[in-house]
């Protein structure tokens, strides 16, 4: 995906049928985080071609290749062309919730092949091994950044509140996301830019992994 739409998305809450069922739907987003009514906005039977943040219960940011479309009146869609001008030395401020994990390795058996890593919370495993947060979220942050360093000393990171996810079929699933906030600098605009359109870490079609970028 090569996004050039940076939309924000608002359900018309108020008097109404209309905005009685936007106050209908903005209730039913916790279960998936807004996942459904998001992908409402586009072609289901299209693969994904987006990445979102919920910033509000009624309210996203979305990062897309093609814009959003409203057929129902439901939304305030606020669409805008997205052509960041990045060079080498710029700073920039930045904002990313992320299903930040890692791998665990198996024990590997007498016989046949390795099995998978066991991914892990990086936020349980901080906490298991009594590490210090920002560090484990730099060092796990960082190669996913091409193009970029991180400012030294200048990364937040927070625990944010288990998050449990009921996709309308299949299983439950629950996410211990991380809220990261710091200064990174340029070094390849354009390795940077590709890696922003992929978003950061796991679980992106569920509301993570979008990087918010200002100008410092």
């Amino acid at each position: 995906m090569m996004p050039t739409c940076f939309t924000r998305a608002t359900l018309r809450l108020g008097a109404g049928s209309r905005g009685a069922l936007a106050e209908l739907l903005t209730g039913a987003a916790g279960p998936d985080n807004g996942h459904s009514l998001v992908w409402s906005l586009f072609d289901k039977a299209a693969p994904r071609a987006f990445l979102y943040r919920r910033i509000a219960p009624e309210q996203f940011l979305i990062l897309s290749s093609a814009p959003p479309q409203d057929d129902t009146g439901l939304w305030r869609l606020e669409t805008k062309d997205w052509a960041p001008e990045l060079a080498a030395g710029d700073r920039l401020g930045f904002r990313l919730c992320v299903n930040a994990t890692v791998s665990q390795s198996r024990p590997r058996p007498e016989a046949g092949p390795r099995p998978r890593g066991r991914r892990k919370a990086l936020a349980a495993l901080v906490k298991e091994r009594e590490l210090d947060l920002t560090e484990a979220a730099a060092a796990w942050l960082l190669p996913r950044l091409p193009g970029a360093s991180l400012e030294a000393g200048c990364l937040t990171a927070r625990s944010e509140a288990e998050i449990t996810i009921q996709p309308s079929t299949g299983e439950a699933h629950s996410f211990d996301p991380l809220l990261l906030e710091g200064l990174l600098r340029m070094e390849d605009p354009e390795a940077f830019k590709t890696a922003l359109a992929k978003g950061i870490g796991r679980s992106k079609a569920y509301g993570f992994g979008l990087l918010l970028i200002r100008r410092v």
